[in-house]
């Protein structure tokens, strides 16, 4: 089910992912413009606003942290100018896996049988 909304997850708003996904079975009831739950799996995806310490490099956005705090179970944090995807679950400090354009993603038990090959995001 697709849903152009804000996630409510206990804390407080969270920011509006580029994508977030919530397994049907957990789907709570809806509101007008808010679901009061925690997605299963955020897609971020960098922009040059994203730069931080060294220009080469556009490092994770302080909201993937934020999702991973409240307990997101897989965040696809998508990287177009170094075409990698970086693999982030809750507690982690850092990326799981980096993927590249040889690699597929995974949806995990997020999405059971869900197989991406990483060079498809970037055509």
């Amino acid at each position: 089910m697709w849903f152009d909304t804000t996630f409510n997850v206990g804390t407080g708003w969270m920011p509006i992912p580029d994508l977030g996904y919530i397994v049907a079975s957990r789907l709570p009831a809806t509101t007008p413009k808010a679901l009061n739950s925690v997605p299963d799996l955020v897609v971020e995806i960098h922009s040059p606003t994203d730069l931080r310490s060294t220009p080469e490099r556009l490092t994770a956005r302080p909201k993937i942290k934020d999702w991973q705090e409240v307990g997101v179970q897989i965040i696809w944090a998508i990287d177009p100018a170094r075409k990698i995807v970086e693999v982030y679950h809750p507690t982690q400090p850092g990326p799981f896996m980096e993927l590249g354009l040889n690699d597929e993603l995974d949806g995990e038990e997020v999405l059971p049988g869900f197989r991406l090959k990483v060079a498809e995001l970037f055509g």
